[in-house]
């Protein structure tokens, strides 16, 4: 596309970003992929987009954070811990990236979050790491947690949504 072919020259990445946010798939995903290519100059635009009221642009933006990966790290950890509206699409970036610096954080999630949605997210996220400490907290979770719990995870596992 002409246009974003031009916003890449000029290194716009606002422009890109309200391009991402577009209904238009393939406009989205064009985007998408250029924003990529920008990694940390991305982050903190990106990072925004997380809280926003609408929940496919804080999607949007974590599925470009995870792309982006190690320099989205640190960004993504700070939506999960000061659990912002962008905390479930910043742990499941997390885990698609993989970093096992975040297996702490990501282990307190599943231990103290009260709520069960979030603690799902956090042991999908850990089982995608799997970093040993991880996994182990993963399986005393199971363990403990009720039959909801464990539906929730055996379907984020299969479905690969979360």
């Amino acid at each position: 596309m002409k246009e974003i072919k031009e916003m890449i020259e000029k290194r716009d990445i606002s422009g890109l970003i309200e391009i991402l946010m577009d209904k238009d798939i393939y406009k989205s995903t064009c985007a998408m992929d250029s924003l990529c290519s920008f990694e940390s100059e991305a982050v903190i635009p990106l990072a925004e987009k997380l809280e926003s009221e609408d929940i496919n642009q804080r999607w949007k933006a974590a599925m470009v954070l995870a792309n982006i990966g190690k320099p989205a790290v640190e960004t993504l950890l700070n939506a999960v811990e000061n659990n912002s509206s962008g905390k479930r699409p910043a742990t499941w970036a997390l885990g698609e990236i993989g970093d096992t610096k975040t297996v702490p954080h990501l282990i307190k999630v599943l231990k103290e979050d009260k709520n069960e949605f979030d603690r799902v997210m956090a042991a999908s996220a850990l089982l995608r790491i799997g970093h040993e400490d991880g996994v182990r907290e993963v399986t005393v979770a199971r363990k403990k947690e009720g039959p909801d719990f464990n539906n929730a995870l055996g379907e984020a596992s299969r479905s690969q949504i979360i």
